[in-house]
């Protein structure tokens, strides 16, 4: 018997399978580059105005502004982009078995067998099911069945995909219902090794 999800495709559905990405593949070399960055950036704009050139200082405002908010700016326009989608507010069934996924919408349907992921990590409120580079499936608690048990996924995706030792992350999702810490601190995605 496979484990059911349902939720509708929506704006918001896709933004948090972003976050979910980005948070998993943060590092913390990106946050030292990126302070430093704004601190040569802040430097040279507080030069050019002592020297009295606006246009320069402002570029570089905009820059650091940038480094900080670029990802409120990409998901604005992710928003934007998908009203026009055929996919935008579809509603998506997904089952989960020993065979793999088989995703079923109103436009199509897709099997994907097991062999498909890389890796797996599980939140507290969800797994996110990793295809590869920029390729991942957010499966939230929440969209399960009501007669659905987040036990049940996990026992199948731990079988099928092994996970590994947790790698925390920067802020805690969220509890999801059926959501579960499993004795690591709040926040910290356990992480999983695909088959090869």
């Amino acid at each position: 018997m496979p484990v059911v999800y349902e939720f509708r495709f929506s704006e918001d559905f896709l933004i948090e399978t972003w976050r979910r990405y980005r948070r998993h593949k943060r590092h913390r070399t990106f946050g030292v580059i990126r302070l430093v960055t704004v601190v040569i950036a802040g430097l040279f704009g507080v030069l050019f105005i002592v020297l009295g050139l606006w246009w320069l200082a402002l570029f570089f405002a905009l820059l650091i502004v940038g480094a900080y908010q670029g990802h409120r700016i990409d998901e604005w326009l992710t928003r934007r982009r998908f009203r026009k989608s055929p996919y935008h507010d579809d509603p998506v069934r997904i089952e989960i078995s020993d065979d793999g996924f088989w995703i079923r919408g109103s436009k199509g349907e897709a099997r994907l067998q097991w062999a498909a992921f890389t890796r797996t990590v599980r939140f507290p409120d969800g797994w996110l099911c990793l295809q590869g580079p920029g390729v991942a499936n957010w499966l939230p608690d929440s969209a399960l069945r009501p007669d659905e048990s987040t036990e049940r996924l996990d026992d199948l995706v731990q079988r099928e995909l092994p996970t590994s030792a947790p790698a925390t992350a920067r802020r805690a999702p969220a509890a999801g219902r059926g959501g579960r810490a499993g004795g690591r601190a709040s926040g910290e995605p356990r992480r999983g090794r695909g088959r090869r």
